[in-house]
């Protein structure tokens, strides 16, 4: 019962004001080596008021090829600078060939900085020991999805 009432709509339908989605992004950014731009993992949100708060929830597949490689930071951009990072720690630290991972990453209480429609995209920082390690974010035959929320 008490689970219910958690996620139960009814208690949560006056603090949810907009919802910006995109989704079925099936952009794959293959052979990855340092800090790169996810252009097409991203999202536009024009917010109601800049006294609301914002919530990030990010899902993108990906995979590394060797050991000790991976996504160390994921960003979000408002199109002028970094405002959010810190949001993903993960990468591969066994040995292999390949491993498969799903990226999954949430941020809550971001302010919007205005009313006018911001992009924000999300930018990955890649760990990689030596040249010939990669690693590659997004699927062609799996869809991330980058929501905002705002409360």
């Amino acid at each position: 019962y008490l689970l219910k009432k958690l996620i139960d709509y009814s208690l949560i339908k006056g603090t949810i004001k907009k919802i910006t989605v995109n989704e079925n992004i099936n952009t794959q950014y293959g052979s990855l080596s340092s800090d790169t731009t996810l252009t097409d993992y991203n999202v536009t949100h024009t917010a109601l008021s800049t006294s609301n708060k914002l919530a990030f929830l990010i899902s993108i597949p990906y995979v590394t090829v060797n050991a000790n490689v991976g996504i160390t930071n994921l960003k979000i951009n408002d199109g002028s600078s970094d405002i959010i990072s810190g949001l993903y720690y993960n990468y591969k630290g066994n040995t292999g060939t390949s491993h498969e991972m799903s990226l999954v990453a949430l941020k809550f209480d971001h302010t919007p900085a205005s009313t006018n429609a911001i992009t924000y995209t999300l930018k990955a920082v890649i760990y990689r020991p030596s040249g010939s390690n990669t690693v590659t974010i997004g699927s062609s035959s799996y869809a991330g999805r980058v929501v905002c929320v705002e409360y």
